[in-house]
């Protein structure tokens, strides 16, 4: 039953196979991934293999930090003395899926990493043991001839021994838990929703249709919020319409429905139909500049904007960035510093305390009136495209890093965060990317 729903996908679809060879030959292709494997699989350019390690270096740090990594190398010879044959099926899982990863030409390696990840965490558990183990030994032997040590069975010995290290360890979890925990917690990301409120709220299905084609990410969005947020939105696509899509919008209009349409959706029904319509931009839902949204940042408020390189088909308004930056930093810059991860924080009206690019991602805190601010860049540029969890992180922390707050998720493109004394965002703005504010067109006539 899995597989029931791409066959009875292929038989509703508009233009649906015309014969049952057919429909089961795409079928077939749809289930197998022929495409993604021809393409994809196994074909990450040779060139591109030390970059691949590189990241997964980078990658390996960024879940674990380096003690995880060291104790699961000693949980390997564990179990390679104690159950030789689970050390075999666990490093036979581990490498089949890091080199999975390592040559699957794919915009989101990081996601196709975690199987191996998991192997490792699974060979921290052992590790601990061997190194109880040895702590056990080390007490045992330097403890010869004192007669607190010489009460102890080696029993005794070892469990003290293993206490101490399983104590160690939780703390540790505990502690980079803790610390990870900003920038990782979710639980106010409302983004999403936000912009597909602003897209849709003044439409009804009593009075309007629309036309949703967006970038497959906030398409899937777009889809849950109409199917069980706002359940009275009229809602289609023109990949899904296109082959009947006059009819479909003369008939909306017979019944006295307007028809509005994202940007996506007007340049594509624009594309194949330009003389039937007529198109204008929906004045309803304003698409402000860069500019014009952070002018409602007052003079001496921290800020922290950065820049990730864009996607290849998102154009940067160069002039819109320029004017931002060189109000955001009194005049005195007007252009982001090069590189494919770039920063710039400081105060508004005045020279930026912090000015950084570079081709790798990093980690810089800084001091910025009275509060403190740390830019993460989680990101590998090189083969990251999608993310998730955002491309990078801004934390800010009023007094001391306990009282620390989630600021901004850096995405591709321009991101910006205003702030407020106790480090609470008073202004975020995305520009050239993902979430940069949504246009909307209307049809204003048929020809």
């Amino acid at each position: 039953l899995q597989y029931a729903w791409p066959m009875r996908t292929l038989l509703i679809d508009p233009v649906s196979p015309s014969s049952a060879w057919e429909a089961l030959r795409w079928f077939w292709f749809d289930v197998t991934k022929q495409d993604w494997r021809d393409t994809m699989l196994g074909e990450l350019p040779g060139v591109m293999a030390g970059e691949r390690v590189r990241m997964y270096r980078f990658d390996l740090h960024q879940q674990f930090g380096w003690w995880p990594v060291v104790t699961a190398a000693v949980g390997v010879a564990v179990l390679v003395r104690r159950a030789p044959r689970r050390a075999a099926l666990l490093l036979f899982w581990y490498l089949a899926t890091l080199a999975f990863a390592l040559t699957y030409n794919v915009g989101d390696t990081h996601v196709f990493l975690l199987p191996a990840h998991l192997v490792i965490a699974l060979l921290a558990a052992p590790g601990l043991i061997g190194i109880g183990q040895v702590a056990a030994w080390l007490v045992s032997t330097a403890g010869r001839g004192r007669s607190k040590v010489r009460t102890l069975a080696p029993s005794g010995i070892a469990v003290v021994a293993g206490l101490a290290v399983s104590s160690l360890a939780t703390a540790a979890a505990i502690v980079r838990a803790h610390s990870e925990f900003p920038a990782l917690d979710r639980s106010a990301d409302r983004r999403v929703e936000t912009m597909l409120a602003a897209l849709t709220s003044d439409l009804h299905d009593d009075h309007a249709l629309l036309i949703g084609d967006l970038d497959w990410q906030l398409g899937n969005g777009l889809n849950y919020y109409a199917m069980h947020v706002r359940r009275d939105l009229a809602l289609t696509t023109f990949s899904d319409t296109w082959p009947y899509a006059p009819t479909l919008i003369a008939d909306n209009l017979a019944i006295g429905r307007e028809v509005v349409l994202t940007s996506r959706a007007a340049d594509a029904l624009r594309t194949a139909y330009g003389p039937l319509f007529t198109i204008e931009p929906d004045r309803r839902v304003p698409r402000p500049s860069l500019f014009e949204r952070t002018v409602a940042l007052a003079p001496n408020t921290p800020y922290v904007v950065t820049r990730v390189k864009p996607a290849g088909d998102e154009a940067e308004d160069k002039a819109d960035i320029g004017s931002t930056l060189a109000r955001l930093t009194g005049g005195t810059r007007a252009a982001f510093p090069p590189g494919d991860y770039a920063v710039l924080a400081g105060v508004v009206g005045e020279a930026p305390v912090l000015a950084i690019g570079s081709d790798r991602p990093f980690t810089r805190d800084l001091t910025l009136e009275g509060l403190t601010v740390r830019v993460r860049m989680d990101a590998w540029m090189a083969f990251d495209t999608i993310r998730r969890m955002g491309f990078g992180q801004v934390i800010a922390a009023p007094a001391s890093w306990a009282n620390r707050r989630h600021a901004l998720i850096v995405e591709r493109g321009i991101s910006l965060v205003g702030l407020a004394r106790d480090g609470t965002p008073t202004l975020t703005a995305y520009a050239s990317g993902l979430f940069a504010p949504l246009g909307r067109d209307r049809l204003a006539g048929l020809n």
